[in-house]
């Protein structure tokens, strides 16, 4: 997958807000904010490095924010919430790389 350099940050935000998404953000009220920000960018960066993007930097600045104010609140981010950003992100890879097969 390809991207030119200068639309990077358009990658980086069109897969957050794919993980949102994925992750049913919306309609998990279960889920405080902060953390939901948290899984999503979590799944951004591991997406990224599978294919050769290094968001670290953004996303770990992203990530501490977002956990910061969760802290605030009472809130940490789980066990659960790491497998659910993990298994998100291992469904956005398995379908690009499936879209990348149909382009050959």
């Amino acid at each position: 997958m390809k991207i030119p350099e200068e639309y990077e940050d358009v990658l980086h935000t069109l897969i957050h807000e794919m993980s949102h998404a994925r992750l049913d953000h919306l309609n998990r009220k279960d889920i405080p904010y902060g953390i939901g920000e948290a899984e999503a960018e979590l799944s951004t960066y591991l997406v990224g490095q599978h294919f050769g993007y290094h968001f670290k930097d953004e996303s770990a600045a992203y990530m501490k924010g977002w956990l910061d104010n969760a802290k605030q609140e009472g809130h940490t981010l789980s066990n659960e919430n790491l497998d659910r950003a993990m298994n998100n992100a291992r469904h956005i890879i398995q379908d690009i790389n499936a879209q990348l097969e149909t382009k050959k």
